[in-house]
């Protein structure tokens, strides 16, 4: 990201139902993508408190889509863990963005 997010205009945002996607496809690309995947990823992780993140794949072919199990472990690269908030990112969090 080209900036830091700040954790109170974050909190504001998510108050007014706005969520937050990571996308992890690019970083199977490229290595450089995967280095900026980690840092800001890791940057907004920290802002929103693992709160309002969705994390989804942003395939470009069938072979970077990854098992929900998969994306469960890389959320817990990301400091999630494997349980409540990992799984949040992928069952209960998009749930909310289609729902608003």
């Amino acid at each position: 990201l080209p900036f830091y997010p700040k954790a109170p205009l974050v909190a504001a945002a998510i108050q007014t139902g706005i969520r937050f996607e990571v996308t992890y496809g690019a970083s199977l690309r490229d290595a450089g993508s995967r280095r900026h995947l980690f840092s800001n990823a890791l940057a907004l992780l920290r802002a929103t408190k693992g709160r309002a993140v969705v994390i989804s794949s942003e395939a470009e072919r069938a072979m970077e889509l990854r098992a929900p199990a998969d994306v469960i472990n890389l959320s817990s690269l990301f400091g999630l863990g494997h349980g409540g908030k990992g799984r949040a990112c992928l069952d209960t969090n998009p749930a909310g963005v289609v729902e608003r």
